[in-house]
């Protein structure tokens, strides 16, 4: 079970989160769309449910098949100030595809196919988590992918399908988080 947090006023917002919501909230949006900016929304809202644990040991989405762009980024103290060199836009898909579907839960991954299920219940947790090193890496990816891709490509569909995922996990954690205690609330027994 996640433990969500109440944001106290005075908590004081990280850079790591300030500087990736501008990035991603200044794209032009007839590129991006409506999509895009729904899953910068639902990001910043979970970021800000959890206080936006920046000083709490990481957490983080699973490496396993990480485009090796994401974890240069990662290495180099998670710079937003431009996009790396992604000499291929598929090839690119293909990884994110292959990562995002390996840090979800077995109940979603569909044998032998890279679609992935939204009903057959199940835990989400440790899919998106909060912190400079957990959902956000994804989401860079993405506008990463976005960018270096032009729209005739058949990436930009896959793109289209990526955000409506990681849209939809972080649409569900919301939801789970709705019924759940805060530290500073338990639930009563």
């Amino acid at each position: 079970m996640r433990k969500r947090r109440t944001v106290d006023s005075a908590v004081e917002v990280p850079k790591w989160y300030t500087e990736g919501a501008a990035k991603f909230s200044e794209v032009d949006w007839s590129v991006y769309g409506d999509q895009w900016f729904m899953l910068v929304n639902l990001w910043k809202g979970q970021e800000e449910r959890y206080g936006y644990l920046s000083n709490v040991r990481p957490h983080p989405v699973p490496i396993l098949h990480r485009p090796p762009q994401v974890g240069t980024w990662v290495k180099s103290a998670r710079f937003f100030h431009c996009i790396p060199n992604i000499p291929d836009p598929m090839e690119f898909a293909e990884q994110w595809w292959a990562w995002w579907c390996a840090a979800n839960p077995s109940w979603r991954v569909l044998d032998g196919s890279d679609a992935l299920l939204k009903e057959g219940g199940g835990t989400l947790d440790g899919v998106a988590p909060p912190r400079p090193n957990g959902i956000v890496g994804a989401i860079t990816a993405l506008w990463w992918w976005q960018a270096v891709t032009p729209n005739s490509s058949i990436a930009i569909n896959n793109w289209e399908e990526a955000v409506d995922d990681v849209s939809w996990v972080l649409k569900q954690l919301a939801e789970e988080d709705e019924g759940e205690p805060t530290e500073e609330q338990p639930l009563k027994q």
